[in-house]
């Protein structure tokens, strides 16, 4: 539909300036935007039931969802939402292709370690980009804890040991935000 376009057009945009590679942001998962899944949108709700022979109503099956977060009609949900992140790197990947298809793609990950799904789907999401970068990353944004970069270092190998082989180039998600003068220490960084 109108979004699928919408990112596609970004996506020639981008790859119409000549870059040697092309990220895609962290926020390509399913779900941590803000407290929202990936779209409770009308058209997806209608893709979801076609998908499933549902004739349920957006009202219900968002507060079936709700309701019954671990129930079968949410597993149903979130292998749809799957299908469709991978549909959208599809159109992203055919976006950069039919501009310039010697753009490397690279994918920054970022799961949220309560909704695991997001790892597994790095091998589809990847292949679907024909990603052959990847940024691991995970939240250690402020140095008022300093040992709490122990556990991102674990979380980014745990995504790195889901990363498809054909992600050749890794690369580790430094958080040293210019805009965060008094939350960082230029000791933490050099370890």
């Amino acid at each position: 539909g109108e979004f699928r376009e919408y990112i596609a057009e970004k996506f020639r945009i981008l790859a119409s300036c000549g870059p040697d590679f092309i990220w895609v942001d962290d926020d390509f998962k399913l779900k941590n935007h803000g407290g929202m899944e990936i779209c409770f949108c009308p058209e997806c709700i209608g893709k979801f039931n076609r998908k499933y022979g549902l004739s349920e109503s957006f009202e219900t099956v968002t507060q079936s969802l709700f309701r019954d977060a671990n129930g079968e009609l949410s597993r149903k949900w979130t292998d749809f939402s799957v299908d469709n992140l991978t549909e959208v790197a599809h159109t992203i990947r055919e976006a950069v292709d039919s501009v310039c298809p010697d753009i490397q793609m690279g994918m920054m990950t970022v799961p949220d370690d309560h909704f695991p799904e997001d790892v597994l789907c790095f091998e589809k999401w990847m292949g679907a980009l024909r990603a052959e970068k990847g940024r691991p990353g995970s939240g250690f944004y402020t140095d008022a804890t300093p040992t709490n970069i122990l556990p991102k270092f674990l979380f980014c190998e745990y995504q790195l040991a889901h990363y498809p082989p054909s992600v050749s180039d890794r690369q580790y998600e430094v958080e040293n935000f210019p805009a965060q003068d008094y939350t960082k220490a230029k000791t933490v960084t050099r370890m």
